[in-house]
């Protein structure tokens, strides 16, 4: 089951990785990545090395999120909805998920 890629994190760098912009107000756009995932592939074809960060699992890099690593996750949407993610991401910060 794949249930396509989605960017997780603050709403205005998240249009940005939708967008695949990397200028003016997107220049500090940092994507956190799962490595040998689907997002991993596409962000690596899509953004140059210096815009994201890949961590060893779905986990680590939601976790680099939470810590201010990286400023927005990419990932599957079906990876968003389980339990355990969802209890990590109960933070004071303001995330959304981009609809593209």
């Amino acid at each position: 089951l794949y249930d396509g890629l989605t960017f997780y994190g603050n709403k205005t760098l998240v249009e940005c990785a939708e967008d695949e912009k990397t200028y003016g107000d997107c220049s500090s756009l940092l994507v956190c990545v799962p490595r040998n995932s689907d997002g991993y592939r596409f962000v690596k074809s899509s953004f140059p090395s210096h815009f994201f960060i890949v961590g060893d699992s779905n986990s680590e890099a939601l976790n680099m999120l939470v810590n201010g690593i990286c400023n927005v996750l990419a990932t599957d949407r079906y990876s968003m909805m389980v339990p355990h993610l969802s209890l990590e991401l109960n933070t004071d910060k303001k995330y959304i998920m981009g609809t593209k």
